[in-house]
Parts: structure tokens; C-alpha cells; sequence
């Protein structure tokens, strides 16, 4: 007997150790390309950031509203106790917040894992999830999903621990979940199909029920209740509402034949990105997984893939708004690593030397994962480039052609060091102006011009109007565009040219 907890005591060490490895190792990956030079962007800057410092500042939610609340005032807490001399160290510990959750969560998958497999495949499974390479690009990015995905693993353990307290504290969590993303509500469903499926043949079951839908809804309505008192409104079930509207109306509703075509494309679209977003090891492993976990279930595997499917739906709803972003489908992946390991494990007990088979199939998901993320390491140069090219911008021009995304650097180019300050105080004297619905350089001009057009910023990138692309290839051809800028003197590699517009040449 005291071998056996010897044993145990032994085996509980190099568990401890395993994971604590893997998470130094996946924070080391996260920290190698930190973009500390680059600004946040687009909904992590206009959204998240900007809220947050609001709410650091006046001690209340902001005079403006965004859709989810939960991420921007958990970091106005930090932003509240952190004091530095620039916007960008506060932008970068923005960054290093949702780096240190993306790690901390291999603390709810190991144990998520745990309610499938023994201790050598969760470790494996932490690894699978800790290494997968979007995961390490997200976690820097200062976005929602780092935050989201902790709780809904947190969540989901705990719901299937099947016990009254575990259970009761699940709903509590996805209650929080939800106000971080609002498709945790779509979690919330999803748990509640299972209890009810899972307990039908309980007494009381519906009394038991009412309790934790009481706690979810108690948890959710006072986030509710403070958007109500702030705005008279609450952004979370707009945007429900809107999101369902997308999936039930659109250009494809005049017959049956449309609505079904619609569909189609939208299901293509989703398994298209979803396959990308897989790369290098899911894509590989979740077809696999499935398949075995559908040929033997159990009660929990039955509750994945409720869970699974019904938080498909946010996806769909995401692909009706024309939102082609594989974050859609990171909250799926504590899951989609469950289903990972089946085929894994099917594999590695045909073998004796397992613990070793294991440990080299974790090598070869670190080596896939690092090789990956040096393939994408020009994303990150990219992004540096085109934030250098937004500063000169905005030095010079105060409107200019949308050339998105790279024009979401702009904005940030235009804020002073001095920080903090409140949104509204902020002046932003760039105005980009859209060419979408412009067939001609001449339309084009003539309507921006009255919206403060002064500069044209053109690069290479095919999606850009031919007007737009006309110029860049032939730019001797407009002597009205005096040329003030062309990256390829900085020696970049993303080429961009500024034209000022001489409106006194123009016939």
C-alpha cells in the first residue's frame, strides 16, 4: 500500500512538472514575436481598449456602449492599479494580460481532459491545445477569446462533474462567459439541453433546473441592469436579435431555391475557413475524433457534442453577417482538442513504450506549432510596416481613401503618448473615406473632396478598386497626384505610395 501512494505521489510529480513545462514552453512561444512596437487595432483599440480606460478613469461605465463589456472592465481593473508614461505600455500590458490567461488555461483544459482520459492523455491534450498555433497568435492580440475560452473551460468541467454544487457554479461561470462574448449564451443552451436530457428521469427535475437557470439569468441581468441604467439599453440582446435576423432574412429569402443556395455558400464558407482555421494538426485529428466518439458514446462525449453543435450556431450567424474570421471557431477549441485525442489514443495503445510514443507525438505538435508560426512571422512585420506608413499619413493628410485593413493603424498613429484620456476627449482629425459603390477615380474625388479629401493611399493589394489599382501601376498618367511617399525608399516589403491631390490642376 505505501508503494502504491509512493506511486502516485511520483506519478502526481511529473504531472505537476509535465504541465508546468508545457506551460513555460507555450508562454515562451507567445512572448517570442510580441508586437511591443505595434498599436492595438480595430475592435481590441476602438472597442476593448478605449472602453476600458474609460472605465478606469470615471470609475463607472462609459457615456458609449460596445456589445461586450466583461473583457474591457476586468482590464480597466489592471489599467486602474498600472500606471505608465505612454499609450503604447498600456496597450502592450493589454497584451500581456490575455497572454498570461491563454496560459492559465491550460490549468481548465487539463483538467476538462481529465473527465475523458488518464493523466498521460491530458497532458497530451494540454499540449495539443497549449501549442495550437492561432491560440499563441490570439493570445496577443488583447481580443475577448483568451478570456472567453478560460471561463467556458472552467465551465465545462465543472458541468460535467454532474454534481449539484459543480453544476450550480458551471452556470454561474457561463453567466460571467457571457458577458465577456455573447455567445456564451448560446454555452448556456447547450448545458441546458444536456441537464434536462441527462436527468430527465430525476424527480424535480424542473424545480432543479429553474434553480440554475435563476443563477445564470441572476448573473447576467446585473451586467444587464448597469447597461440599462447607463445607455436605457442593453447592447447584449440587440445583438441577439440581430444576429438571428441575419440567419432569417437576407437576399437569398425571394423562393426556395435562393434560401437554399444561401445556405449552401454559407456552410462552404464555413467549412473552407474552419479547415484553414484547423491547420496544421485539428484538421488532420477532429475527423478522425469524431467519428470514434460517434461509434462509442458515453454520457459526456453526448454532452461535447451538444455543446459541439450548439455553438455552431454563433458561427452561422457570424458567416450571415459576411464575418470571415477564423476567431469564430477558438472557443470551440478546448473541445476540439478532447476529440483530438481519441484518435491519438486509438493509435498509441497498439504500442507497448507508450509514455514515449506520447511524449514524441507532443515534439512533433511543438515542431508543426513552430513551424507554423515562422511561416506567419511575416504577419507580424507586415503589421509593423503598415503601422510606420499610418504614422506618416496622419502626419500630413487629414482625409484619405479607406484601404483596409491596414488603415486601422491610423487611428491609433493619431493618439498622443499623454494617457490616459477619455474617449470623447480624443480628436481624430484623419477622416478615411470609403471608395466602396465608386466606379471612377473622377466620382470618386468628387465626393470625397467635400468630406476633406486630401491624400490617396494605394498599395498593391488586388481587392482595391481598379481606379485605385489604375493608379498604382500607372501613376504618370494623373499629373494632378503629386507623390509624397513610396515605401520601397524605407525598404519595406509592403508597397504603398501617397499621392497629395492638387485640386488647383484638376480640369
Amino acid at each position: 500500500m505505501n508503494s502504491l501512494k509512493n506511486n502516485k505521489f511520483k506519478f502526481s510529480k511529473v504531472t505537476i512538472s509535465s504541465l508546468i513545462i508545457i506551460g513555460v514552453i507555450g508562454l515562451l512561444l507567445r512572448l517570442y514575436n510580441f508586437p511591443y512596437d505595434i498599436p492595438l487595432v480595430l475592435d481590441a483599440f476602438n472597442g476593448y481598449f478605449l472602453y476600458a480606460t474609460d472605465v478606469s478613469i470615471v470609475g463607472n461605465l462609459p457615456s458609449w456602449s460596445i456589445s461586450n463589456i466583461g473583457w474591457p472592465i476586468f482590464l480597466s481593473f489592471f489599467f486602474s492599479i498600472f500606471h505608465f508614461d505612454n499609450i503604447l505600455d498600456y496597450m502592450n500590458l493589454q497584451r500581456i494580460i490575455t497572454i498570461v490567461i491563454s496560459t492559465l488555461t491550460i490549468i481548465p483544459v487539463y483538467f476538462l481532459c481529465r473527465k475523458f482520459f488518464n493523466k498521460f492523455y491530458s497532458v497530451l491534450g494540454v499540449a495539443l491545445f497549449t501549442f495550437e498555433p492561432h491560440m499563441i497568435q490570439n493570445s496577443s492580440l488583447g481580443l475577448t477569446e483568451p478570456l472567453f475560452i478560460i471561463l467556458v473551460s472552467i465551465s465545462i468541467t465543472l458541468f460535467l462533474g454532474f454534481k449539484t454544487k459543480s453544476t450550480l457554479i458551471s452556470f454561474l461561470i457561463i453567466g460571467l462567459a457571457t458577458v465577456v462574448r455573447i455567445e456564451g449564451l448560446f454555452v448556456f443552451f447547450a448545458f441546458s439541453i444536456s441537464y434536462l436530457i441527462q436527468n430527465r428521469h430525476e424527480k424535480e427535475i424542473i424545480i432543479k433546473y429553474l434553480l440554475r437557470l435563476s443563477i445564470f439569468v441572476t448573473t447576467l441581468s446585473s451586467f444587464i441592469f448597469l447597461q440599462m441604467k447607463t445607455y436605457g439599453e442593453d447592447s447584449m440582446s440587440t445583438r441577439v436579435i440581430t444576429g438571428i435576423g441575419g440567419i432569417t432574412s437576407g437576399n437569398y429569402h425571394e423562393n426556395l431555391v435562393s434560401i437554399i443556395s444561401g445556405y449552401l455558400i454559407t456552410i462552404e464558407g464555413i467549412v473552407k475557413l474552419g479547415a484553414w482555421t484547423f491547420i496544421p494538426y485539428f484538421i488532420i485529428l477532429i475527423p478522425l475524433g469524431i467519428y470514434l466518439i460517434l461509434k462509442e458514446r458515453t454520457r459526456n462525449t453526448n454532452t461535447i457534442l451538444i455543446i459541439i453543435l450548439v455553438m455552431f450556431v454563433p458561427i452561422i450567424i457570424a458567416f450571415s453577417w459576411t464575418v470571415r474570421d477564423t476567431r469564430v471557431f477558438y472557443p470551440l477549441f478546448p473541445l476540439l482538442t478532447i476529440v483530438s485525442i481519441f484518435p491519438i489514443m486509438k493509435f498509441v495503445e497498439k504500442f507497448n513504450r507508450k509514455k514515449i510514443l506520447i511524449m514524441f507525438i507532443i515534439a512533433i505538435i511543438l515542431f508543426s506549432s513552430i513551424s507554423y508560426l515562422e511561416i506567419k512571422k511575416n504577419d507580424v512585420n507586415h503589421q509593423r510596416e503598415a503601422n510606420s506608413i499610418a504614422q506618416y499619413v496622419v502626419s500630413i493628410a487629414s482625409g484619405i481613401n479607406n484601404y483596409y485593413p491596414e488603415d486601422s493603424y491610423i487611428a491609433p498613429s493619431e493618439i498622443s503618448d499623454k494617457w490616459p484620456v477619455l474617449k470623447n476627449k480624443i480628436n481624430f482629425k484623419t477622416n478615411i473615406i470609403s471608395t466602396d459603390g465608386f466606379d471612377s477615380l473622377e466620382k470618386y474625388i468628387e465626393s470625397a473632396r467635400k468630406q476633406g479629401l486630401t491624400h490617396l493611399v494605394i498599395d498593391n493589394n488586388i481587392e482595391r478598386p481598379n481606379f485605385l489599382k489604375d493608379i498604382y501601376h500607372h501613376e504618370e498618367k494623373y499629373t494632378f497626384l503629386v507623390k509624397t511617399y513610396d515605401s520601397k525608399v524605407d525598404g519595406f516589403y509592403y508597397h504603398v505610395k501617397v499621392f497629395e491631390i492638387k485640386y488647383n490642376m484638376l480640369q
